[in-house]
C-alpha cells in the first residue's frame, strides 16, 4: 500500500507539472502599489477558469495522496503498539510527528512550485514578512517540540491509541478517526469565536496573539508556527483538550483519544497556512468541497479583524466565499476565482 500511494503521489506531481507548466508563460503581474490596479494583468492571460479548475483538481489528488501515502507508512510502522507506559516506543513517535511537519512544508513548497502565479503568489514577490528567518526557525522547531511533547505524553499515559486496523477495516476506521477530528474542529472554532475574537478587540489579550500577526501576506505552512507556547496550545489544540474532556465525561466506555485523528489535526493547523488558497486543510472531502480554510486564514492574516474563527461557515454560502477570492486576489496579487 505504501509503494501504490508513493507511485500515485509521483504520477500526481508529474501530471500536476505537466499540466500546469505551459500556463505559467502567460502569468506576469504588475504587484504592489506601482500599479493603479494590481489585479490586472501585464501580459495575455490564460484562461483563467480552466486554470483554477485543473489547479483546484490537482491539489485535491496531491493533498489526499500525500495524506494517504504518510499514512500508509505510520500504519505499517508505528501503529498496533502499546504505546502506554512504553517510554522509548513513545519517544519514537517523536519522529513521526518531525516527519509529518516537513511532509506537509514540502508538499506546500512543491505546489508553490508547480502552480501558477495568477492562483497563488510567489513569496518574492510579496512584502517582505516582519520577522527573518532564524526566528521562523526557532518557532517552528518550537511548534514541532510543544506538539511532540503532547502527543508523547498523551501516548504514554494511555489517554490516546495509535489502532492498527487491518485493509478491510479501513474505511471503518477513518470515519471513526475524521469524526473525532472534525468534533475537535468544531470545539475549537467555538473557541476561537469568543477568545480569538476578544484578542483582536482587546489590546490586552491580543497581546498574547500578537506574535503570529508578524506573518501578514507571506503565508506558508513553514511559518505556521510563529506564535507563544500558551497561544499556540490554544490555537491549535484546545479542541482536542475539550474532546478529550467530552468523551471522559459522557462517554467513560469509549476509546482513548484516536492518534489517527490527532495526526489529521497536525495536518488541519499547518495546511490551514498553506501558500496555496485552495489547500484541502480538513481532509474531510465533503467539508474540503465547500470551504477553503487556507483561503479563509490568509484573508484573516490581510485583514485581521475579519475570519477570526476556524473553520469558514460563509463560504457555504457563495457570496461568502467570493467575498474572502477577492480580498485574497486584491491582498496577494492574484486572480483566483
Amino acid at each position: 500500500m505504501t509503494v501504490a500511494s508513493t507511485i500515485s503521489l509521483a504520477a500526481t506531481l508529474y501530471l500536476g507539472r505537466a499540466l500546469l507548466s505551459n500556463q505559467r508563460a502567460g502569468d506576469s503581474y504588475e504587484f504592489g502599489g506601482a500599479s493603479s490596479d494590481p489585479l490586472t494583468p501585464t501580459a495575455t492571460a490564460p484562461d483563467w477558469e480552466t486554470t483554477h479548475t485543473e489547479v483546484h483538481l490537482a491539489t485535491v489528488a496531491m493533498d489526499y495522496l500525500t495524506a494517504s501515502a504518510f499514512a500508509a507508512v505510520v500504519w505499517a510502522v508505528f501503529a498496533g503498539i502499546n504505546y502506554e507506559g512504553d517510554l522509548i516506543a513513545s519517544l519514537l513517535f517523536f519522529y513521526v510527528i518531525n516527519a509529518f511537519f516537513l511532509v506537509i512544508i514540502l508538499r506546500d513548497n512543491v505546489q508553490l512550485y508547480i502552480f501558477p502565479e495568477s492562483i497563488l503568489s510567489r513569496k518574492k514577490k510579496l512584502p517582505n514578512s516582519s520577522i527573518n528567518l532564524p526566528d521562523q526557525l526557532d518557532f517552528f522547531f518550537q511548534g514541532v517540540l510543544v506538539t511532540s511533547a503532547l502527543f508523547i505524553t498523551l501516548l504514554y499515559t494511555g489517554l490516546a491509541v495509535l489502532p492498527k486496523p487491518s485493509m478491510h477495516e479501513l474505511m471503518h476506521a477513518y470515519v471513526l478517526a475524521q469524526g473525532e477530528a472534525l468534533l475537535s474542529c468544531v470545539l475549537r472554532d467555538m473557541c476561537l469565536q469568543v477568545v480569538h475574537r476578544l484578542q483582536h478587540y482587546n489590546y490586552s489579550a491580543y497581546l498574547s496573539h500578537k506574535t503570529h500577526h508578524l506573518i501578514s501576506s507571506r503565508m506558508s505552512c513553514f511559518n505556521g508556527t510563529v506564535m507563544d507556547v500558551p497561544d499556540f496550545l490554544f490555537e491549535s489544540y484546545s479542541g482536542v483538550f475539550l474532546c478529550g474532556i467530552l468523551k471522559h465525561a459522557y462517554m467513560p466506555q469509549a476509546p482513548p483519544l484516536n492518534m489517527w485523528s490527532l495526526l489529521m489535526v497536525v495536518w488541519t493547523n499547518t495546511a490551514l497556512h498553506s501558500m496555496n488558497p485552495l489547500a484541502c486543510v480538513f481532509l474531510n472531502p465533503a467539508l474540503d468541497f465547500f470551504v477553503k480554510g487556507a483561503l479563509a486564514h490568509a484573508v484573516h492574516h490581510l485583514e485581521p479583524k475579519k475570519n477570526l474563527g476556524f473553520i469558514p461557515w460563509h463560504h457555504f454560502a457563495r457570496d461568502g466565499y467570493l467575498r474572502d477570492v477577492d480580498m485574497f486576489n486584491r491582498g496577494m496579487g492574484t486572480r483566483l476565482e
